[in-house]
């Protein structure tokens, strides 16, 4: 009882300014004509915040701003009324108005112009509702629904109506009333006029609006068919509204709440944005600064290398180490060359978001492009720092293709750039024992050489199967030039190597890494033919 006394008189204040304008009269006919300058522009009479007659008689809200604004832009006058839907059509077909600002209205007789401002009904229900969501659970009760919310949708579930006539109202604060009193247990209307009526009557623990947006509509200017040179102008003054920034700074006037909610959401997408970048940036400049560091620990290893020979197994370690570093070098140099696309993207993105603030499928993509590229970026720091990561050889079981698959994912870029076909078939669950770090150092020794065998436009050919005796094999085919018979037996010694900017050890270590986790190396190969190593484990 005492929330009914509260609302009632804030009800009947909204409706007396409203007596004046109900019924509206049909407005003296006469056509539109340019020389006038100026134009009767009908609006709703009580569809806050879009537009409505305040306590004072004033005509207010976001299209009477707008049409002004329009105005100002074209050099002409306006004569504002303040109708219900229904007399806006009628005036405007009897001549009685020049243009309407309308959400419902259409049809061969009218010209409508660019879209003005989105419009949607909801559902709204009291606050301790818990069995009302959706348009299925509001005809399960007493219902009341905005007139001009009476659209087909609604009218389908209307011939489904079982209960009791449903309610039909001119105004949300006869909607909200009936809500309130308890006469009806929910209310169709439009969304933000009763958004805008519950934070006015501060009533956000009384009634909520439930379930999804439907009736999506536009607001626009309509004019009769044979007004174009009306309609034209209309446009003109949009386009010069849109572009300045009037129509910014009259949305945010009406709907601020909304456009602050949004600026605090695009704010965490620029320092989420901005944080990721800075990390990529940082990772590039450490990168950069890693391989030269590297290049050098390459040129430092090999002097001390070639002082140390005598010493056999130091050697071989040292080998391996220099070995290990000038893959990490080429590594390093295809890593920074790849981190530029996931960059790119974002980069893309943030200089996209001031233009796309409103537009939600841009968020949502956003969203989406910008976690995919960090996690592109992780995958490939992963993948990079576990083969750079100096450890002790700690032999593990795990599936070769995982492996596999961090290798490719690590050459990728240098076999796009000499348009390599790679055709990779691994199947998963095929489980070996070994060093992984060991074996992987292997696997990108095999795969370099095959890309450094072949031309552009070439091809490799990678695969695995379960061999008789119950071994993993791992196959590494290429259509390179192949290498010569008197050549194949020697290619696995060190520093025996038939290029130039070669070493000789690759192939070498390749075998003394493969011998240490119980494995093989088995070499076919023709002048000609290409080269396949098969690699057996256990």
């Amino acid at each position: 009882m005492e929330l009914k006394k509260k609302l009632l008189p804030l009800f009947m204040a909204g409706l007396l300014p409203l007596l004046p304008f109900l019924p509206a009269p049909i407005l003296k006919a006469a056509p539109f004509e340019q020389e006038n300058q100026s134009i009767r522009v009908g609006v709703d009479i009580n569809m806050p915040p879009y537009s409505y007659v305040d306590d004072n008689g004033m005509i207010k809200g976001f299209n009477v701003d707008l049409v002004r604004a329009v105005a100002i832009e074209i050099g002409v006058d306006i004569e504002l009324y303040a109708q219900t839907a229904a007399d806006l059509n009628n005036n405007l077909l009897h001549r009685g108005l020049d243009a309407i600002v309308s959400n419902r209205s259409g049809g061969p007789s009218l010209l409508a112009s660019k879209e003005l401002i989105e419009s949607q009904d909801t559902i709204f229900v009291r606050a301790d509702n818990q069995y009302i969501s959706d348009l299925e659970g509001f005809w399960s009760g007493s219902v009341a629904i905005n007139t001009q919310s009476l659209t087909p949708l609604i009218s389908t579930h209307l011939d489904k109506y079982t209960l009791e006539s449903p309610q039909i109202v001119m105004s949300q604060e006869h909607g909200f009333l009936l809500l309130m009193n308890k006469d009806v247990d929910s209310y169709i209307g439009n969304k933000s006029a009763g958004m805008y009526l519950i934070q006015k009557w501060n009533q956000e623990d009384y009634i909520k609006a439930v379930g999804e947006s439907f009736n999506v509509s536009s607001y626009a200017f309509y004019t009769n068919a044979a007004d174009k040179n009306l309609m034209t102008q209309l446009n003109s003054g949009l386009e010069a509204v849109f572009s300045n920034k009037s129509y910014d700074k009259i949305y945010e006037k009406w709907f601020g709440e909304s456009i602050a909610s949004y600026n605090r959401k695009i704010r965490s997408y620029f320092l989420a944005i901005s944080l990721v970048a800075m990390l990529a940036l940082l990772i590039m400049a450490l990168a950069l600064k890693w391989r030269t560091t590297l290049k050098k620990e390459v040129e430092r290893r090999t002097e001390e290398l070639n002082r140390a020979y005598s010493k056999e197994r130091r050697l071989q370690e040292e080998m391996t180490k220099v070995d290990r570093m000038k893959s990490l070098d080429l590594l390093v140099s295809e890593f920074v060359h790849e981190i530029r696309t996931p960059l790119t993207s974002i980069k893309t993105m943030t200089e996209l978001l001031p233009s796309k603030i409103n537009n939600a499928d841009f968020r949502r993509n956003m969203t989406e492009i910008v976690t995919m590229e960090v996690n592109r970026l992780d995958s490939m720091v992963s993948s990079l720092s576990e083969y750079a990561k100096p450890k002790q050889a700690a032999p593990a079981s795990f599936d070769i293709k995982d492996l596999l698959d961090s290798v490719l994912l690590l050459l990728l870029r240098k076999c796009n750039e000499k348009r390599i076909a790679l055709d990779v078939s691994l199947p998963p669950g095929q489980m070996v024992c070994g060093d992984s770090m060991e074996l992987m150092q292997v696997f990108i020794n095999l795969i370099l050489n095959s890309l450094e065998s072949l031309q552009e436009g070439g091809a490799i050919t990678i695969g695995s199967y379960r061999t008789p005796e119950g071994n993993i094999a791992v196959t590494i085919s290429d259509n390179g030039p192949g290498i010569p018979a008197e050549y194949l037996e020697k290619v696995t010694e060190p520093f025996f190597t038939t290029r130039r900017s070669g070493t000789g050890l690759g192939l070498y270590i390749c075998r003394r890494l493969l011998e240490k986790n119980r494995g093989r190396l088995i070499l076919e190969s023709q002048a000609g033919s290409g080269t396949k190593a098969t690699v057996i484990l256990p």
